[in-house]
C-alpha cells in the first residue's frame, strides 16, 4: 500500500491545488479529535459530526488563504468551538421558544378557538416538508433517509452506494439550509401565536 506522507511545502501546495489526497489527509488528521472537542460542548455526536462537517467545508471553501498545516488546524479548531458555541445559544433559543409556546397552550386551549395552536404547528410542519423539497437534489435525498427513515450516515452510504464522508457532507448541508429556513418560520408562528393571544 502506498501511503500518501508529503512534507509542509508539498501538504499546503497540494491543498491549494485541490488534490483530493490531501483533503483526505486533512480530513482524517483532524477530523475525530474535532468531533470530540465539539462533543464536549454540545453534548451530541451526531450534531459534532455535523458541524465539523460544515468546518471543513468552508475550510475548503478558502484553501488558497492557508499557508501552513498550523494556519489549518487553528482555524480548524477555532470555527468548531465558535460553531458548537452557537449551536448550544440556538439549542437554548429554540428551547425557550418551545416553553414559550407550551406555556400558551393551556391558556388557548381555553379559548373559544382552542384549536389555533394545532393549525399553526399543522403549518410549521407543512413548511418544513416543503423547505425539504426545496433543498439540492442529493441534499434532499439524504436528508429524506435522514429525517424520515431515521437511516445512520452509514446506513445511508450504503444504501445510496456513497461515502459515509458524503452522506455526512450531505446531511449536514442540509440541516444548516432547514435550520435557518425553518427557525425563522417558528420564530413568526411564536409572533403570531402571541399577537393572537393579546387579541383575544
Amino acid at each position: 500500500m502506498n501511503y500518501y506522507l508529503p512534507t509542509e511545502t508539498e501538504l499546503i501546495d497540494a491543498f491549494h491545488r485541490s488534490d483530493q489526497r490531501a483533503d483526505r489527509l486533512l480530513f482524517n488528521r483532524h477530523f475525530r479529535a474535532l468531533c470530540v472537542y465539539a462533543e464536549n460542548i454540545v453534548g451530541n455526536m451526531q450534531e459534532a459530526e455535523d458541524l465539523v462537517v460544515i468546518v471543513f467545508q468552508k475550510m475548503m471553501a478558502m484553501r488558497m488563504e492557508f499557508q501552513s498545516s498550523s494556519g489549518i488546524s487553528a482555524f480548524l479548531y477555532t470555527s468548531t468551538r465558535n460553531a458548537a458555541l452557537n449551536a448550544n445559544r440556538n439549542n437554548k433559543q429554540r428551547t425557550l421558544a418551545k416553553e414559550r409556546f407550551m406555556y400558551l397552550e393551556p391558556i388557548a386551549s381555553s379559548q373559544k378557538d382552542s384549536g389555533q395552536n394545532e393549525i399553526i404547528m399543522i403549518e410549521l410542519l407543512s413548511h418544513i416538508y416543503q423547505e425539504m423539497e426545496n433543498l439540492p437534489h442529493k441534499c434532499r435525498t439524504i436528508f429524506k433517509l435522514y429525517f424520515l427513515q431515521q437511516m445512520s450516515s452509514d446506513e445511508i452510504a450504503g444504501s445510496l452506494g456513497i461515502s459515509p464522508q458524503t452522506a455526512r457532507t450531505q446531511k449536514a448541508r442540509a440541516i444548516q439550509l432547514l435550520r435557518i429556513r425553518v427557525w425563522r418560520k417558528a420564530q413568526q408562528l411564536i409572533d403570531l401565536v402571541l399577537i393572537i393571544f393579546l387579541l383575544q
